[in-house]
């Protein structure tokens, strides 16, 4: 149907041409669905003005709060993914419009809840406002659905407000009452990621192999091997590095050509190899690797087989610092290799290398989200180490924003610099959610 800047024709001529009382129930439903596809085909603009028309012509019943509150979500939608304060201010006027004119309408709890979604995951998050807003949501009658999210919501509440609850409880009380959801297996890898956290290394394990174990078709079944693994490693015995090998093959396997994913499962087992003393096999698969000339792995896969030899040879180490220095300047390396090469680079230069791993913290662009957390832990380290923990606290405060399985870490170092150095800076922000471990390189 063609649309003449905002209204359709059908809308328009139904809208002004007939009086209310002799509009057939039939005329009110194509209207309203006139309005709600425009709305959910990304056309907020169009949508608005129909909502409005439908409003003045037909007042204030359940099907013109309904095109409010889409409007309000589709709002919503925008804002999530950069978070500006101006989509923001527009999601959430829009909500507080529809909750203004239509307290009890049957989809209220929705917005109670994207108001509780928006105040958490926010820049500057407001977790009385999405405690509150959750509570309203529960009490505004919910559908199924709607209580399925609020459940899963409460879980991120837990792990991010850091109330005193146990975000355990929560993940279980959800498996429990949900155990077929499409939320279930985020909410099974969310499990692991917090024993991970917790330093329960094995249970992640467990809980990381399960899920791929159950689930092999599942988007998430190669990031759990792959994490698997690294529990695997992290246990320190040969039997667990031998199934660190095996997890990180899989990984890799199920992968595909999916990097950074690939990537990060065939260095992890080329680390595992060498745990292993398989040198031989380590060499034949990082050759492999660098035969398929990923973007940024050659010049990394390199300038990290000359660290390990100048690790172990004390003599080729300024040699070494020398090459390292000249690859990160190398205009073909990818932010990710370049933030690894720096990050390298200051392991072998020492206590002196805070430049180094402020250049790679400071690197945004690209995968690489676990050498993020390696520049950021060791720099924060080392100026500890020189006592200026201030600057070791703004370290740990950027970390604890990163998401990923090492932000809760980074946000406990902040919380416990705080503490015994006395350290207190409100306008710090909080640990948020996303990547989880599945998109972290």
């Amino acid at each position: 149907m063609k649309v003449l800047r905002s209204i359709p024709l059908l809308a328009a001529a139904v809208l002004t041409a007939v009086p209310l009382a002799a509009q057939p129930a039939l005329t009110r439903q194509a209207a309203h669905a006139e309005a709600l596809a425009m709305i959910r085909s990304g056309d907020e603009e169009s949508g608005a003005a129909l909502a409005r028309l439908y409003e003045a012509q037909f007042g204030r019943d359940e099907q013109g709060g309904e095109l409010l509150l889409e409007i309000a979500l589709a709002r919503c939608s925008k804002a999530w993914p950069a978070l500006e304060a101006e989509a923001l201010e527009r999601a959430v006027t829009a909500l507080r419009d529809f909750r203004r004119s239509y307290r009890r309408h049957p989809r209220a709890a929705e917005a109670y809840l994207a108001q509780a979604e928006l105040a958490l995951l926010s820049p500057e998050p407001d977790y009385d406002l999405a405690r509150n807003a959750a509570r309203l949501a529960r009490g505004a009658s919910p559908s199924p659905k709607v209580q399925e999210r609020l459940d899963r919501f409460a879980i991120q509440l837990a792990l991010l407000a850091e109330s005193g609850e146990d975000p355990e409880q929560d993940i279980q009380a959800f498996l429990r009452r949900w155990p077929d959801s499409t939320l279930a297996p985020e909410v099974r890898f969310e499990a692991a990621t917090l024993a991970w956290r917790r330093g329960q290394i094995e249970l992640a394990r467990r809980r990381w192999e399960s899920l791929a174990d159950d689930l092999p078709g599942h988007p998430l079944a190669a990031a759990a091997l792959r994490w698997a693994a690294e529990a695997s490693l992290a246990e320190g015995t040969t039997a667990s590095a031998r199934a660190a090998v095996d997890f990180f093959g899989s990984a890799a396997f199920l992968a595909g050509s999916s990097e950074p994913l690939r990537g990060q499962a065939e260095r992890g087992r080329i680390r595992a190899l060498l745990r292993l003393g398989r040198d031989a096999e380590a060499a034949s698969l990082a050759e492999a690797r660098l035969a398929q000339k990923w973007e940024g792995d050659t010049l990394l896969l390199e300038a990290q087989s000359r660290l390990a030899e100048a690790m172990r040879d004390p003599s080729r180490r300024v040699e070494t610092l020398v090459e390292l220095d000249s690859a990160v300047t190398d205009p073909t390396l990818s932010p990710a290799a370049r933030r690894a090469l720096l990050t390298s680079l200051a392991e072998l230069q020492g206590l002196s290398a805070t430049d180094a791993l402020r250049d790679a913290l400071a690197i945004q662009e690209g995968p690489g989200l676990v050498w993020r957390f390696r520049a950021g832990f060791l720099l924060a380290e080392r100026l500890q180490t020189e006592a200026r923990w201030e600057e070791a606290a703004r370290v740990f405060a950027q970390l604890a924003q990163l998401g990923g399985p090492l932000a809760g870490e980074a946000a406990a170092r902040l919380s416990r610099g705080r503490l015994e150095h006395f350290i207190w800076a409100p306008e710090t922000p909080e640990p948020t959610p996303e990547p989880s471990p599945g998109s972290a390189e």
